[in-house]
């Protein structure tokens, strides 16, 4: 099924909702994350070097505060504005050093993430479950090596998954249909399709496929973070399978 055949009462207005009426919003924000991740942490790989530096007291070089407030949106600093590491903060870094994976390796990635999905799931910390809950149901969906191999859709999700003023969520009605969840091509296509409004340079929903498609090439870490928290789950539901699941995830 298409989304355009999915997707009938009450979607142009959600589309509104998110994306404008008169005029297009400058940027839109997923309506449900799958990652801690921020503008300028998108992978694990630079936290080693500024926690480490934060717990030695050395500020941070570039653009700090963004990064200090990326670091608090992911629970690694505390929310009072102190630059100090929050207690998930150091048992993290703690934890990285013990597995010696505290380093800029790209190839330690999916250890560091899960390792921070672990630790901040056993603190009890509410978007890391919300982020697990989200990605649960995503892979009862599909297999979840279909989504790490279509990062378009892995991205939409996160904006699809919003509720309006009138209650309406395109996510949860396209997963209520079981009719499986539309190919990337068909929401482009649906997209170049629809009416462009006055003033716009293309339709309400091409403005927010444009967003999806323009994070496309920085959302390595949403992938890598996915197969983090596919990797803990698989170690809790099911640990027969997870040291082949650890080698396919590596390699992807």
């Amino acid at each position: 099924m298409t989304p355009a055949e999915a997707l009938t009462t009450g979607f142009e207005q959600w589309l509104k909702h998110v994306t404008g009426h008169d005029t297009p919003v400058a940027r839109i924000s997923p309506g449900q994350p799958l990652t801690p991740y921020s503008t300028s942490m998108r992978v694990t790989k630079p936290q080693t070097e500024w926690l480490t530096q934060i717990e030695r007291k050395v500020p941070l070089a570039g653009d700090a505060t963004q990064k200090y407030r990326d670091l608090r949106a992911a629970g690694l600093l505390p929310l009072d504005q102190t630059v100090r590491l929050s207690s998930l903060g150091r048992t993290v870094l703690t934890e990285w050093r013990r597995l010696q994976v505290d380093d800029a390796n790209d190839g330690h990635e999916v250890v560091r993430a899960a390792t921070l999905c672990r630790l901040a799931l056993r603190a009890n910390d509410q978007n890391y479950r919300q982020y697990m809950r989200f990605w649960i149901r995503l892979r009862e969906l599909r297999p979840p090596e279909d989504w790490f191999n279509d990062l378009g859709n892995l991205i939409l999700v996160t904006y699809l998954h919003r509720t309006d003023q009138n209650g309406y969520n395109p996510f949860l009605v396209l997963t209520g249909l079981a009719a499986g969840f539309p190919d990337f091509t068909d929401w482009q296509d649906w997209a170049a399709e629809l009416p462009t409004p006055p003033g716009w340079k293309h339709s309400r929903l091409g403005h927010l496929m444009n967003r999806v498609t323009s994070l496309h090439d920085r959302s390595r870490g949403l992938r890598t973070y996915c197969q983090a928290m596919e990797a803990v789950f698989l170690a809790v539901d099911q640990p027969a399978v997870l040291p082949a699941a650890v080698t396919l995830l590596a390699r992807a």
